[in-house]
C-alpha cells in the first residue's frame, strides 16, 4: 500500500500545481493496523519509513481503524485523526460466493489448489491467480505468480481433457518487486536484497510500459494467438 499511497500523493500534488492551488499546506498521513510492507525485508520497510519522513508524510503504524466519519478516523485505541478525505485500501479478499460452492478453500476463503492448479477436493476444477492459494507452496498475492501460472493452467486444462498426466508448478520462492515511491523514485526488493533510486524507477517504468503495450497492440495479440493455436500442445509447459 505504501507504494500506491506515495504515487497517489505525487499525483495529488501535481494536480494541485496544475490548477494553481497551493500544495504546501497539504497534510498527508498513512495509517496501517500493522507494519508497512510486512511481506518485505526490514531493510525495505526502513527505506520506506525514511522516504515517508522525507516526503513529510505522517506514518501511523499499529493503529487499527474502527470508524471513518466525515471529518475523522477513529481507532481501537488512542485519539482520532482528523481528515478531510480518506482513501481506504485493503488486502486481497476472496469472492464471497466461494463459500456456497462446496469447493475447498484456505483459511482466507481463497480456492485451495495443489501444484497442478486443481482444487484439492475436485480434480475437474482448476484455479489460478488471486482467487487461488497454493496449499503446498503458499505465495503472496503478486502479479508475477498469476502470470507464471497462466501457461501451466492452459496446458493442464488441455491435458485433463485428453486424459494425460498433468504437470506440476513449483513457483519461485522469492521474486523481485520494484516498488514505486512516487516522484520518479523506486525501491527494488527481493528477499534481503534492497536497492533504491531514480534508476530503479526508470527500470520499473520501462517494464510496466512494455507490459501495457502487449495489450494495446491488438494486431500482435491476434498474431500470437494464431501461432499458439498451431503450436504443439503443451509446448510452453514445464515439468
Amino acid at each position: 500500500m505504501s507504494s500506491s499511497f506515495l504515487s497517489v500523493r505525487s499525483r495529488l500534488i501535481a494536480d494541485a500545481q496544475t490548477h494553481g492551488w497551493d500544495a504546501t499546506n497539504l497534510s498527508i498521513a498513512l495509517v496501517t493496523d500493522g507494519e508497512i510492507l510486512q511481506a518485505h525485508h526490514p531493510r525495505v520497510r526502513s527505506a520506506f519509513r525514511r522516504i515517508l519522513t522525507e516526503r513529510k508524510v505522517a506514518l501511523h503504524e499499529h493503529r487499527r481503524a474502527r470508524e471513518v466519519t466525515a471529518g475523522a478516523i477513529s481507532f481501537d485505541r488512542g485519539p482520532p485523526l482528523a481528515a478531510d478525505a480518506v482513501l481506504i485500501a485493503t488486502d486481497a479478499t476472496a469472492p464471497a460466493w466461494f463459500a456456497g460452492t462446496g469447493l475447498a478453500r484456505d483459511a482466507g476463503g481463497f480456492l485451495a489448489v495443489g501444484p497442478t492448479l486443481q482444487l484439492t477436493n475436485d480434480a475437474d476444477v482448476f484455479a489460478a491467480g488471486d482467487c487461488a492459494s497454493l496449499i503446498e507452496t503458499p505465495r503472496a498475492k503478486a502479479g508475477v505468480f498469476a502470470v507464471q501460472a497462466g501457461p501451466l493452467l492452459a496446458t493442464n486444462l488441455r491435458r485433463r481433457a485428453r486424459g494425460e498426466r498433468l504437470r506440476a508448478w513449483h513457483p519461485q520462492r522469492l521474486h523481485l518487486a520494484l516498488i514505486s515511491a512516487g516522484e520518479r523514485y523506486a525501491v527494488a526488493s527481493r528477499g534481503p536484497f534492497k536497492a533504491e533510486g531514480a534508476w530503479v524507477w526508470t527500470v520499473k517504468d520501462a517494464i510496466d510500459r512494455r507490459w501495457m503495450r502487449i495489450y494495446q497492440d491488438t494486431d500482435r495479440m491476434v498474431a500470437r494467438r494464431a501461432m499458439r493455436s498451431t503450436a504443439a500442445p503443451g509446448a510452453n509447459a514445464t515439468d
